[in-house]
């Protein structure tokens, strides 16, 4: 990601289940690798999905480098862990998906 060569990382997007610590923290963590340290966090709305203690929380977030990001909250009969990145090269766009159902 670093080198460029996929051109500059626009937006991510990460679907994940099981409640913001229990899963959704693996996906921030991921996305903190990949794009450095977040700078603003807004959740979005939330659900109980597995634990009463730790809720499912769909949330925007902010990266120093310009990236924005979307976690997504969803049922945890559905999927595990869902991510895609988007990138933007002139005019052309790239989409890594990383799935891991």
């Amino acid at each position: 990601m670093e080198s460029g060569i996929y051109g500059k990382v626009l937006n991510a997007i990460g679907i994940y289940t099981k409640g913001i610590l229990h899963n959704g923290s693996h996906m921030i963590n991921l996305f903190n690798f990949l794009f450095g340290n977040v700078y603003n966090f807004h959740p979005l709305s939330g659900r109980v999905d597995w634990s009463e203690d730790d809720p499912t929380l769909d949330a925007y977030l902010e990266y120093s480098n310009g990236t924005k990001a979307h976690v997504i909250g969803a049922d945890e009969d559905a999927i595990v862990f869902l991510t895609s990145i988007y990138y933007v090269r002139s005019r052309d766009s790239v989409s890594v998906n990383l799935d891991t159902k």
